[in-house]
C-alpha cells in the first residue's frame, strides 16, 4: 500500500481476506466483508507498524472500460519472470491509474511489479499501453500464480485483473 501524500509505503505480512457467500464466480455485487484485522508495516523500517485495517467490504461489479491483453510470459533461468500485457482504455475520457504485478515475489529488490499508468481516451494514440513486467520467482516452488491488475486513481475500482499460472522451467 503507498500513501503518495506522506511518502510511505507499506507492507502486510498476512493476506487480506474478503471472503464472499456467493458460490458463483466473479461474485459480482455480492458484498465482501473482512475477515480479520490486517496491520500493515513500513517498507523501510518493517518493525513499525504504520495502519491497521478493522473493517472493509468489497463489492465487484463488470466494467467494461479497460482491455487487457497478456502479450508474453516466461521464466528464465534465473528465476525472473518476464511478461507484458497490452492494456487499452475503452472510455471517452482520460485514464489515470496504476498497473501492479500480484503474486508471491521471493526478492523485491529489483522488481518491475507497479506503477502509474496514463492512458488517453479511447481512440487516441495515447489510448493503449505495452506494459513489461520484471519480478524474481520462488524457486522451491514449481507452479506459482501471479496477477496483473489494473486500478483507477479516480475511482474506488479495479478496471481488470488478469490471472496466469506458470511452472518453473529449471525445477
Amino acid at each position: 500500500m503507498e500513501m503518495l501524500d506522506l511518502g510511505l509505503a507499506g507492507l502486510t505480512r498476512d493476506p487480506m481476506r474478503l471472503p464472499s457467500d456467493t458460490l458463483t464466480w466473479p461474485p459480482y455485487s455480492t458484498p465482501m466483508h473482512l475477515s480479520a484485522p490486517v496491520t500493515f508495516y513500513d517498507e523501510a523500517h518493517p518493525e513499525t507498524s504504520l495502519l491497521t485495517i478493522e473493517q472493509n467490504t468489497m463489492s465487484l461489479y463488470d466494467y467494461h472500460g479497460m482491455t487487457i491483453r497478456p502479450l508474453s510470459s516466461k521464466v528464465d533461468a534465473a528465476g525472473v519472470l518476464h511478461a507484458a500485457y497490452q492494456v487499452t482504455n475503452q472510455t471517452g475520457a482520460r485514464f489515470s491509474g496504476r498497473w501492479m504485478l500480484i503474486g508471491d515475489h521471493a526478492d523485491r529488490t529489483f522488481a518491475n511489479t507497479d506503477k502509474p499508468l496514463e492512458l488517453g481516451p479511447a481512440g487516441s494514440r495515447t489510448a493503449t499501453a505495452t506494459i513489461e513486467v520484471t519480478a524474481p520467482v520462488t524457486k522451491s516452488e514449481l507452479t506459482q500464480r501471479v496477477a496483473f491488475a489494473v486500478m483507477s486513481l479516480s475511482d474506488p475500482v479495479v478496471l481488470g485483473i488478469t490471472a496466469r499460472s506458470f511452472k518453473y522451467p529449471y525445477a
